[in-house]
Order: C-alpha cells, then structure tokens, then sequence
C-alpha cells in the first residue's frame, strides 16, 4: 500500500512539471500577438467589452513602461496576469475566442479615455492591498473585473 502511495505522488509531481513545462514551451513559442490574445482571452469572462478593456491596460502598461517595455515583458512580469501564475491551469482557446480577443486589443487602441492599468476579479472576498493605496483611483467595473489607474 505504501508503495502504490509513493508511486502515485511520485507520477502526480511528474505530470505537474511536464505541464508545467509545456506551458512555458507553449508561451515562448507564441508571438506577440498570439500572447496578446491568449491573456486577454484567458482573463476575461468572455464579455466583449471587458475584453477592450483588458487590453487597455495591456497599452497603458506597455506605455508607460512600468512593467516592461514591450507587451511579452508587460505580460510576463511575474504575478501580474492570474493566466499566467504557476499552477494556473485553463483551457484550449478557440479560434474564435482568440479572434474576440484579438479584435477587442485593436479596438482598445481607440480608447484614448481609459487609462486603468491595474484590475482584479470583483468576487474576489479580499481585495489586493494596492487598492487601498492613495495613488490608486477606482475607475469603474466592467464585467468581472474592476479596473483602477494608479499614478506615480
């Protein structure tokens, strides 16, 4: 009995490298807009206009320079997208959810009067900290997501 256990935790650690390590394999294999797509898709609830905003605050990040100075380094920063996070396991996208997810980032372009960089899930029981910080403004929510502009 005690080997069946060692052996399944032994299998269970394995397979959590292995995806582990196809999930990094599939992000540096994607290109920017690909990885754009894929984090505004996995982000997102999947309503449309929380999408475009999603991908605002990927421009406004990238555009200030504060996380990175391009969107793979703005997407990357480690625990700034839950998609992202080790551990977080989700779903193949379809085609047309990367498509949604790609329109909404080109439409967000036109969105000059939004200038939220930071979100978080609004069922979350414990708001982030930075929240309560006094350079951070709520802004507004739209669908899952409330969307703040924090000013340095």
């Amino acid at each position: 009995m005690l080997r069946s256990i060692v052996c399944l935790m032994i299998l269970m650690s394995v397979s959590s490298v292995e995806a582990d390590m196809s999930e990094s394999r599939l992000i540096a294999d994607m290109s920017e807009s690909r990885l754009i797509a894929e984090t505004i898709s996995r982000e997102s609830s999947g309503n449309f206009d929380e999408m475009v905003a999603i991908g605002k605050v990927l421009r406004n990040r990238k555009d200030t320079g504060w996380y990175g100075d391009s969107y793979i380094s703005v997407i990357l920063s480690k625990s700034q997208f839950s998609c992202w996070n080790e551990g977080t396991i989700q779903e193949e996208r379809t085609k047309e959810q990367l498509d949604n997810a790609a329109l909404a980032f080109e439409l967000s372009s036109l969105k000059s009067d939004f200038p939220a960089n930071l979100y978080h899930l609004a069922d979350m029981k414990k708001y982030p900290s930075w929240t309560k910080a006094n350079n951070v403004k709520r802004l507004c929510q739209v669908g899952a997501h409330i969307f703040y502009e924090e000013r340095r």
